[in-house]
């Protein structure tokens, strides 16, 4: 058996200290992904703890090419978006119409479209006219809109048929049963 001595253990350190280091990292390598992930978790949960009197939270998302793969938001500036959010209904189903027949029309003015397209787009959005007149307003925002897209946004008047029904819907969102008399001026 060799004696230990001083240097016996100065000229072995190196060894001993690789010798710890490598079944560490033999360990991490062993690692499954979900318990790395619930590991680093808990670590940043803790740190974040320590940081602006822990009001912050943390975003973390697969790192893929050059899109950014956390972020750092305040908890209690997101639970009150939330909550705002959640209390607006809705758009109404003109509404979502509407802004479809919206992104239409814009696609059909580009000035490079070829007519064919154009024409193609633009029955696109009557037909949309079409459903969105079918469907009563409730509301006034419901009623401007259908009225933009009745009119492209005011270009056009409206036809017999259409103003006549778009007047029953004002008399219907205004609370008034019938037109009043006509003026003979």
């Amino acid at each position: 058996m060799k004696k230990l001595t001083r240097r016996s253990l100065l000229q072995s350190a190196p060894a001993v200290g690789l010798a710890a280091i490598v079944p560490a990292a033999a360990v991490a390598e062993l690692e499954r992904p979900w318990v790395k992930a619930r590991r680093l978790a808990r670590e940043l949960s803790a740190t974040l703890a320590e940081c602006d009197d822990g009001t912050m939270m943390a975003e973390v998302y697969a790192a893929k090419g050059d899109r950014k793969s956390f972020m750092f938001i305040d908890a209690e500036w997101r639970d009150e978006t939330l909550r705002r959010l959640a209390a607006e209904p809705p758009p109404s189903q003109i509404m979502g119409m509407f802004r479809e027949w919206q992104a239409k029309y814009e696609q059909a003015c580009a000035p490079t479209l070829p007519h064919q397209e154009v024409d193609r787009i633009l029955d696109e959005c009557r037909e949309l006219e079409r459903r969105m007149l079918a469907i009563a307003a409730s509301s006034a925002g419901d009623f401007a809109a259908k009225l933009l897209a009745i009119t492209s946004y005011g270009e056009y008047s409206l036809e017999d048929d259409a103003g006549g029904r778009f007047m029953a819907e004002a008399r219907a969102l205004a609370g008034v049963e019938a037109s009043p008399p006509t003026l003979n001026t």
